[in-house]
């Protein structure tokens, strides 16, 4: 690395622009010939712009310097080579890139949540009073997400604005930051599934029971509701003997469910005998469920 030219940006003391992409391609055709990863990570500061549109630029600068100089001595030194572990360039504006040479993403996470551990309890002090800075940062890894450095800077960026849109003062990795950085989006889809999968399971063995039953042609239940009376009340079939046509009423339920059966007892709950095609049986009725009987014809 000892050939390439390092310029720094005046205002911040970052490596600038220029020097970013020297190195990005040095990387990359020593990455290719060792066989290693690289990580970069996009940094764009939380808030910036309204704080340096209210404020001033002279607030901005300074808070970019502090950002800056918080950013430098976040970064680790190898005790073995005597090398910095990562590198920060001023990329434009707000916008910083560290770069880990020779780190995977998750290594170049770890760091990068130290390097933001930092930034936040080291807040930026300006005429007198202190301004806490944040950031949100997206990570990508070469050659995993990008084989060239606009690549890798695409993905890095795509990461950012996800830790931006997730409540900011983050940092997300790429391809995980969809799922594998948001815990609460985590939970929700695992509600979901949990009450999907509950779903199936109530409507896959109130079928079943209807077509043990043999009601799911001729009682056209259209509810769960109606199925659950069957489910949660219905005894055993026992041999009762074969019940007479004539004497089925009909019992319609408010659900918009009907029920036709023998009416063996009119309190509450209403117990009526049904005829099923395996045998017999008695469903229980709460009379709050009940909306009209019609009774059988003489």
């Amino acid at each position: 690395m000892s050939e390439l030219i390092w310029e720094k940006d005046t205002l911040t003391g970052c490596f600038n622009r220029g020097s970013l992409f020297n190195f990005l391609d040095r990387l990359q055709i020593e990455s290719n010939m060792a066989g290693k990863p690289f990580s970069i990570m996009l940094i764009d500061l939380d808030h910036f712009k309204e704080m340096n549109d209210k404020r001033g630029h002279a607030f901005g600068d300074e808070m970019l310097k502090y950002f800056s100089s918080t950013l430098r001595l976040s970064i680790e030194t190898d005790e073995l080579t005597d090398t910095p572990a990562a590198y920060a360039f001023r990329f434009g504006g707000d916008e910083f890139i560290v770069v880990f040479p020779g780190k995977t993403t998750e290594q170049a996470y770890k760091l990068a949540v130290n390097i933001l551990h930092n930034i936040k309890h080291r807040p930026c002090l300006y005429r007198g009073h202190s301004y806490k800075i944040s950031f949100s940062g997206g990570i990508a890894t070469f050659p995993r997400d990008g084989e060239t450095a606009n690549e890798l800077i695409e993905k890095a960026d795509k990461a950012m604005y996800h830790s931006k849109k997730t409540g900011k003062g983050k940092v997300s990795r790429f391809p995980k930051h969809g799922l594998g950085n948001n815990v609460p989006l985590l939970r929700i889809i695992l509600v979901i599934s949990l009450i999907a999968f509950s779903a199936f399971l109530i409507v896959r063995n109130g079928k079943s029971l209807l077509s043990l039953a043999g009601l799911g042609k001729k009682n056209k239940f259209k509810s769960t509701k109606s199925m659950n009376i069957i489910k949660k009340k219905a005894a055993p079939i026992v041999n009762f003997n074969r019940v007479d046509p004539q004497k089925l009423s009909t019992i319609y339920l408010k659900n918009g469910s009907e029920l036709k059966g023998e009416i063996i007892s009119r309190g509450d709950p209403l117990e009526v005998r049904i005829v099923f095609d395996q045998g017999e049986g008695v469903v229980s009725l709460e009379q709050s469920e009940i909306l009209k009987i019609e009774e059988p014809k003489n």
